[in-house]
């Protein structure tokens, strides 16, 4: 279980406490097993966090830009609304996020 704030700014979340999410993820449904993201009003963290999945792990989101993965999202789950802080964060490692899941993919 990861403790992430939802802040308006990105100060207080890591990379690596996100890269930690992931690879939980992966491993999970390696063994077989369902995951549950969830976060108190599922409009921000969680959807956040699913949305890098598809994108940067299942590829089922667009990786050319954020905002492209972001909007295909969108289509999918209305309620996306990431406070600035995630977002911000997901924005600025958005390549690195992309480039990570595909060295788990293969």
């Amino acid at each position: 279980m990861v403790c992430l704030l939802d802040l308006p700014v990105s100060l207080f979340i890591k990379k690596v406490m996100i890269d930690q999410v992931l690879d939980f993820i992966d491993e999970m449904r390696a063994g077989g097993l369902k995951v549950m993201v969830h976060c108190v009003a599922g409009r921000s963290r969680s959807p956040s966090i699913t949305l890098l999945y598809l994108a940067t792990r299942l590829n089922v989101l667009p990786t050319d830009s954020f905002e492209a993965a972001e909007e295909a999202f969108r289509r999918l789950y209305p309620n996306y609304s990431p406070t600035r802080g995630i977002r911000e964060h997901i924005r600025r490692y958005w390549r690195e996020y992309c480039e990570d899941g595909r060295r788990c993919r293969v």
